[in-house]
Protein backbone atom coordinates (compact mmCIF):
# COMPACT_ATOMS: atom_id res chain seq x y z
CA UNK A 1 0.00 0.00 0.00
CA UNK A 2 0.98 3.64 -1.14
CA UNK A 3 -0.11 6.99 0.70
CA UNK A 4 -3.02 8.42 -0.98
CA UNK A 5 -5.13 11.66 -0.86
CA UNK A 6 -8.19 12.05 0.87
CA UNK A 7 -10.83 14.50 1.50
CA UNK A 8 -14.32 13.58 3.39
CA UNK A 9 -17.44 16.02 3.63
CA UNK A 10 -20.00 15.20 5.55
CA UNK A 11 -24.24 15.75 5.29
CA UNK A 12 -23.35 19.49 5.49
CA UNK A 13 -20.68 20.24 3.06
CA UNK A 14 -18.36 20.87 5.47
CA UNK A 15 -14.75 19.12 5.22
CA UNK A 16 -14.64 16.42 8.45
CA UNK A 17 -10.83 15.71 6.63
CA UNK A 18 -8.72 16.09 4.31
CA UNK A 19 -5.02 15.28 3.98
CA UNK A 20 -2.50 12.26 3.06
CA UNK A 21 -3.15 9.23 4.65
CA UNK A 22 -0.35 6.59 4.82
CA UNK A 23 -0.57 3.08 5.53
CA UNK A 24 1.02 2.80 8.63
CA UNK A 25 -1.25 5.47 10.15
CA UNK A 26 -5.06 4.60 8.87
CA UNK A 27 -8.03 7.38 9.52
CA UNK A 28 -10.53 7.16 11.64
CA UNK A 29 -13.59 9.74 10.78
CA UNK A 30 -16.51 11.25 12.55
CA UNK A 31 -19.10 13.34 11.63
CA UNK A 32 -22.82 13.30 10.30
CA UNK A 33 -24.10 11.44 7.07
CA UNK A 34 -23.65 10.63 4.40
CA UNK A 35 -20.36 11.35 4.04
CA UNK A 36 -18.72 12.17 0.41
CA UNK A 37 -15.39 10.84 -0.51
CA UNK A 38 -12.61 11.70 -2.83
CA UNK A 39 -10.02 9.80 -2.48
CA UNK A 40 -6.50 10.16 -4.54
CA UNK A 41 -4.77 6.59 -5.39
CA UNK A 42 -7.53 5.01 -5.27
CA UNK A 43 -6.31 1.67 -5.60
CA UNK A 44 -3.68 1.88 -2.62
CA UNK A 45 -7.05 2.37 -0.63
CA UNK A 46 -8.80 0.30 1.62
CA UNK A 47 -12.18 2.05 2.66
CA UNK A 48 -14.86 0.63 5.45
CA UNK A 49 -18.38 1.87 6.73
CA UNK A 50 -19.76 1.00 9.62
CA UNK A 51 -17.34 -2.06 9.79
CA UNK A 52 -18.48 -3.20 5.64
CA UNK A 53 -15.65 -3.27 2.96
CA UNK A 54 -16.47 -0.35 0.18
CA UNK A 55 -15.54 -1.15 -3.18
CA UNK A 56 -13.87 1.56 -4.95
CA UNK A 57 -13.28 0.12 -7.96
CA UNK A 58 -16.86 1.39 -9.41
CA UNK A 59 -16.49 4.90 -8.51
CA UNK A 60 -12.94 5.34 -9.93
CA UNK A 61 -11.45 6.67 -12.75
CA UNK A 62 -7.78 7.61 -13.39
CA UNK A 63 -6.95 6.21 -9.87
CA UNK A 64 -9.15 8.98 -8.35
CA UNK A 65 -12.56 7.56 -6.25
CA UNK A 66 -15.45 9.66 -5.36
CA UNK A 67 -18.72 9.08 -3.79
CA UNK A 68 -20.96 8.85 -1.22
CA UNK A 69 -21.90 6.57 1.64
CA UNK A 70 -24.57 6.62 3.87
Amino acid sequence: MREAWVEVRQDNGKVVFTGIVRPESPAEVQGSPPFRLTIGRASSVEVTYRGIPVDLRPYTRDDVARLEVR
